[in-house]
């Protein structure tokens, strides 16, 4: 793990309350990632509206949770594909405006937190399969 869940104070997450929304693990460029459990592929590709996010892909996994993985080189899924646990989803990648190097964010977000501070992003280590 590379940047731990919201052990920053930046203005880049100020929308998070300054805090860092999600783990970092760094890694070469290239090298596979995996779902951290079954759902369906909501989002894949980038976002002009999220530029900081570079290619991405959102997995929607019921029950008002939802996996978020960041700053990907490629993406192997596309929207309404369903996958399984440790499915690869693509390449890791160095993708996105900002970024200092290549590395996969993770994050977990839960409907029923979108009113907090981080705005549904939660502290992830407990959803790690």
């Amino acid at each position: 793990m590379s940047q731990p869940y919201g052990a920053i104070d930046h203005a880049r997450y100020a929308e998070y309350g300054g805090r860092h929304p999600g783990i970092d693990y760094a890694t070469p460029v290239g090298e596979p990632f995996v779902a951290s459990g079954a759902g369906n592929v909501i989002y894949a590709g980038e976002n002009p509206q999220r530029p900081a996010r570079g290619i991405h892909v959102w997995l929607d996994h019921g029950d008002g949770v939802q996996t978020v993985y960041m700053h990907a080189k490629q993406l192997w899924v596309r929207v309404g594909d369903r996958v399984e646990a440790g499915q690869v989803l693509g390449q890791t990648g160095a993708s996105g405006e900002g970024v200092t190097g290549p590395h996969m964010h993770w994050g977990v977000w839960l409907l029923e937190e979108m009113q907090s501070v981080m705005r549904g992003f939660v502290e992830p280590t407990p959803y790690l399969g």
